[in-house]
């Protein structure tokens, strides 16, 4: 697993707790926001440190599906 963040890693990791106590949302609801999923890692390359993996696309929208936070198709 990986993740890009400016967080110092308490404050991520209990980001990241908040978000899965969460309850899970019906299956008709709409998603509450849109992540803008193919212009995110654009910039991302130039800013990550020496010897960390970008993933392709296709797995960081895995990932966000995955922990259900946009839907698959």
């Amino acid at each position: 697993m990986f993740h890009v963040s400016s967080l110092p890693a308490r404050a991520f990791d209990a980001l990241i707790a908040r978000i899965l106590d969460l309850p899970e949302l019906e299956a008709e609801t709409d998603e509450l926001f849109a992540l803008p999923v193919s212009p995110a890692p654009e910039p991302l390359p130039g800013c990550l440190p020496a010897g960390v993996a970008l993933p392709n696309v296709e797995d960081a929208a895995k990932m966000l599906v995955k922990l259900k936070l946009i839907r698959g198709n």
